[in-house]
């Protein structure tokens, strides 16, 4: 629930106060993302669910926070990474603080 001060589901950041329209949802949160050296074969990974998986594993491995929200950048022809992943304002950056990607 945005402004009760706790990031959590969907929310990528939450201001702290129950204002509506105060731009809580419209916040900047980066989004931390790695690259994996563990090499996989595609049709081994079990579908996008086997590969999120995976990825979940390797970033508690990593002890990276949150790492049950970590998904797999892959997409399948009915499923693309953009309806994957959860957007924000914010950029993605890889663990040693190299943009991949951000706004503009």
């Amino acid at each position: 629930m945005c402004g009760d001060g706790v990031v959590e589901g969907d929310e990528t950041c939450d201001d702290g106060n129950a204002m509506p329209g105060d731009g809580c949802q419209e916040c900047e949160r980066d989004s931390t993302v790695f690259i994996t050296s563990e090499v996989y074969q595609g049709f081994a990974l079990g579908g996008l669910y086997g590969a999120d998986q995976r990825c979940q594993s390797l970033a508690a491995k990593a002890g990276l926070q949150h790492f049950l929200t970590f998904k797999a950048w892959l997409s399948t022809p009915s499923m693309s990474v953009a309806d994957r992943f959860r957007h924000s304002r914010g950029r993605y950056v890889l663990v040693n603080g190299l943009v991949v990607a951000g706004l503009g």
